[in-house]
């Protein structure tokens, strides 16, 4: 939550900033999840590296995509949901930005996203 109230307080926003915090949280999992899926490989291969697919593959094994996939669906259904605080405008730059960089899923990148969930590496 701290790195959200940083990126609050750099929003600019007057108003009651702290509403955009379920916001931020909510793309903040989601990009976090993407990060570690296209470093998997190589954080899987470092034994301290932290690698949230790393630790799915170490708690659920060779069904670690599938229990991926679903704790997937509840964050972008607590995305949508927080998404809501956003005028539209605000929704079309972030989905914007989202295309430019490709990433975070479909419901955050709506052309372009996508989840490539690799085979656990047991």
């Amino acid at each position: 939550e701290v790195l959200s109230l940083v990126v609050i307080g750099l929003t600019g926003d007057r108003g009651d900033r702290l509403r955009l915090l379920p916001f931020f949280n909510a793309c903040f999992q989601l990009v976090e999840i993407e990060d570690d899926l296209r470093d998997y490989a190589t954080d899987a291969a470092r034994p301290g590296a932290f690698n949230v697919y790393k630790a799915f593959a170490r708690r659920h094994g060779a069904a670690a995509p599938d229990a991926l996939r679903a704790w997937i669906r509840t964050r972008e259904a607590a995305y949508v949901d927080a998404r809501g605080i956003l005028t539209d405008e605000q929704l079309e730059y972030h989905f914007r930005r989202n295309e430019q960089q490709e990433g975070s899923g479909p419901v955050m990148a709506p052309r372009s996203g996508r989840w490539d969930v690799p085979e656990p590496i047991l």
